[in-house]
């Protein structure tokens, strides 16, 4: 049954991107476990995530859509003040999932969110710290991440 809501999942991810064009993310089917879903997110150009490769997995239950998956950022994780190392982010449209949110809308809520940190509520304070007072230090940080990340998912 769980399989079921994730391909549910995937048709409608594929629905949506097919009306609104190329996009920078892509879902896959998880070879090891039919009812997860892995989101690539690539870093767009002329950014510091250029070249990156993200993932991050999510995995759906029978309740899908009225319960949210259950997801997180792969290892290594971006390098970012609001993802946890072990992938875990904080995201108010996820937390507050509701059977009107759609799947589709939270991987395009979670591509931005990856470009726009919010070092005001931090989950990692260092990183936000680092945002504000050394931004060439962080930006560094985040390019050798995204290059880590590319090497590890490719």
């Amino acid at each position: 049954m769980s399989e079921q809501k994730a391909s549910e999942a995937y048709e409608e991810f594929f629905t949506y991107q097919n009306n609104i064009g190329q996009t920078s993310f892509w879902v896959t089917d998880d070879n090891d476990d039919d009812a997860t879903l892995v989101v690539n997110f690539a870093g767009e150009d002329n950014t510091i995530h250029q070249g990156a490769l993200y993932q991050a997995k999510f995995k759906f239950t029978e309740k899908y859509p009225q319960e949210k998956p259950q997801g997180a950022f792969c290892q290594p994780a971006p390098y970012h003040c609001n993802i946890k190392e072990d992938g875990y982010f904080c995201l108010q449209y996820y937390n507050n999932w509701n059977s009107k949110c759609s799947f589709f809308e939270l991987v395009e809520i979670l591509n931005h969110f990856i470009y726009d940190p919010n070092p005001s509520s931090p989950l990692r304070s260092e990183i936000a710290r680092e945002m504000k007072e050394n931004i060439q230090l962080y930006e560094q940080k985040v390019k050798n991440q995204a290059s880590d990340c590319r090497s590890k998912f490719q």
